[in-house]
C-alpha cells in the first residue's frame, strides 16, 4: 500500500488519520497476524481460491491500463524538481524528531509502530509525513496534472472502453454472485 501513498498520497487524510486503519475512507485495518487462523476448512479455502479466481477476472479488466499509469506516476520520482524537493525530506523529518532518512525508512518505521500498534505514533507520524510531504507535492502535483492530460489523450480509447467493461464486469459478478459492490462516495 505503501507504494501508491509515496506516489499519489492524500495528505489531508494522512494527516487526519495517520497510518492508522485503512489508507482510504471507510477501508478497515488488516487483522494482526495473530488474529488470523492459521488453518482453514475446506469449505473456506474453496471458497478463498474462488475468490482469488474472480478477482483475477475482474483485475484483468484494468490491472494492464491502471500499470501504465502507475509506472508514469512512479517515473516522477525522476523528475530533477522532485528530487530537488525530495532532498529537504529527511532534514524534516528530524527536525520533527523522527529519524529516518528517506522515505523509504520513513515507511519502515511507520510500519514498525503499525506492527506494534503503537496508533499514538502512527498518528503521528502521519502528521509529520503530511508536513514534510507538502513542499514535495506542491512541485509534483502539477507535472502530476500535466502527466494526466497526456495518459488520457494518448489512452483515451482504452480509457473510454474501461469506463464500459468495468461497470459491465462489475454488474456480471453481482448477478452471477447475488451481491451488490459498492464504492464510498466522499
Amino acid at each position: 500500500m505503501f507504494f501508491r501513498i509515496m506516489d499519489i498520497p492524500d495528505l489531508p487524510f494522512i494527516r487526519l488519520h495517520g497510518f492508522n486503519g485503512g489508507f482510504a475512507p471507510g477501508e478497515t485495518s488488516v487483522a494482526p497476524p495473530a488474529a488470523v487462523p492459521s488453518t482453514s476448512s475446506p469449505a473456506q479455502q474453496q471458497c478463498m481460491q474462488e475468490g482469488m479466481k474472480v478477482g483475477r477476472e475482474l483485475k484483468d479488466v484494468y490491472v494492464p491500463l491502471q500499470s501504465e499509469w502507475w509506472t508514469r506516476t512512479a517515473s516522477l520520482r525522476r523528475d530533477p524538481r522532485v528530487e530537488a524537493a525530495y532532498r529537504h525530506f529527511g532534514e524534516c523529518l528530524s527536525d520533527r524528531g523522527v529519524q529516518a532518512k528517506d522515505e523509504n525508512a520513513f515507511f519502515a518505521l511507520a510500519d514498525q509502530r503499525m506492527q506494534a500498534g503503537d496508533t499514538t505514533g502512527a498518528q503521528h507520524l502521519g502528521d509529520v509525513y503530511a508536513t514534510c510531504m507538502t513542499p514535495v507535492e506542491a512541485v509534483r502535483e502539477p507535472l502530476r496534472k500535466k502527466l494526466n492530460h497526456q495518459f488520457r489523450t494518448v489512452r483515451a480509447s482504452e480509457l473510454k472502453r474501461l469506463s464500459t467493461t468495468l461497470p459491465a464486469k462489475i454488474h456480471e459478478l453481482e448477478k452471477r454472485y447475488g451481491i451488490e459492490i459498492s464504492f464510498p462516495t466522499p
